[in-house]
């Protein structure tokens, strides 16, 4: 169902002087943009920043099992019609580094949403039994709070790609910018018993390799024995199975009484109706009014494996 023509009309006024809004630009950042619709109502751009998404690795002075690699991204969504938006990140990973905090006896369900309810426990180095907290709330909001910036700085252990069969560990990720039509949660630590109605807008696709090939002084580990290698950025209007399985009830983290998961149902825009700020609501509701009666009577970051041994 379309938002009414009350709710309609002041999302035009409320987008009309956003645009009078002049920011200056600090400096010039070359963007990969794809401009965001809900039918033929334009609804903002998404920018993301060229330049940031690039390869990275750390800890060359820590033990070869403490060695990571991983990417940074950067982006931010301009909208020009205000909604409750946010962004929603599904991954899919070849490694175990990463457990549900609330039971690290399994392995995460692949694929998984970034991140599971309350976050993730972390292994301290490849292959350790001992594991460090990284929380989160219990939101399926990637953002955190933070929107419209987005940023993240995946990575994992470099060594673990000479455990899998072709010596390449893949860490991918699909996220998507959404609208929130509901969001019925409260504050304690269960996610389960939250319900939540979204509309995908716009996805994009990107991640990292991270490749094995001993060179060098055969059999000892080396840094130039990894090359990490970034995915192919790519927009995508068309959410995947993927994507909708790991925002869906039908990932669940943990066994028995710890079970927990997100009761995410997904929708079109068409039902995310319009959510100015109440400040903006109040100077621009006498506006908004006269237009009527003249007229009508028209959103964890991903945790990081630590950086310390």
């Amino acid at each position: 169902m379309r938002p009414s023509l009350f709710v309609r009309a002041g999302c035009l006024v409320v987008a009309a002087l956003s645009l009078l809004t002049v920011t200056p630009v600090a400096h010039a950042v070359d963007y990969d943009k794809k401009d965001v619709y809900c039918g033929d109502d334009l609804l903002g751009t998404m920018k993301i920043d060229k330049d940031s998404y690039t390869t990275r690795t750390a800890n060359a002075a820590f033990p070869a099992t403490n060695w990571l690699g991983g990417v940074n991204i950067d982006g931010i969504f301009d909208s020009v019609v205000p909604h409750a938006y946010h962004y929603v990140q599904v991954l899919k990973t070849e490694t175990d580094t990463f457990r549900w905090i609330n039971d690290a006896s399994v392995a995460l369900p692949q694929p998984h949403m970034d991140t599971p309810p309350g976050g993730y426990k972390v292994r301290k180095s490849a292959g350790s039994a001992l594991f460090s907290d990284q929380n989160f709330d219990y939101l399926p909001w990637y953002d955190e709070g933070e929107f419209p910036p987005f940023h993240d700085k995946p990575q994992d252990y470099m060594t673990l790609a000479k455990t899998q069969a072709d010596k390449t560990l893949s860490w991918s990720a699909e996220t998507w910018l959404i609208c929130a039509v509901e969001d019925d949660h409260n504050n304690n630590t269960l996610a389960k018993d939250d319900h939540y109605t979204i509309a995908p807008l716009l996805g994009w696709t990107w991640g990292y390799d991270i490749v094995y090939a001993d060179q060098g002084v055969i059999g000892t580990d080396e840094m130039a024995d990894f090359t990490v290698n970034k995915h192919a950025f790519a927009w995508t209007t068309t959410a995947s199975a993927d994507w909708e399985k790991g925002a869906s009830s039908d990932t669940v983290y943990g066994t028995a009484a710890n079970k927990d998961w997100f009761n995410i149902k997904l929708t079109d825009c068409e039902d995310c109706g319009c959510t100015p700020e109440p400040t903006s609501l109040g100077l621009l509701l006498p506006g908004v009014l006269g237009l009527l009666r003249g007229r009508f009577r028209r959103g964890r970051r991903h945790a990081e494996a630590t950086e310390s041994a």
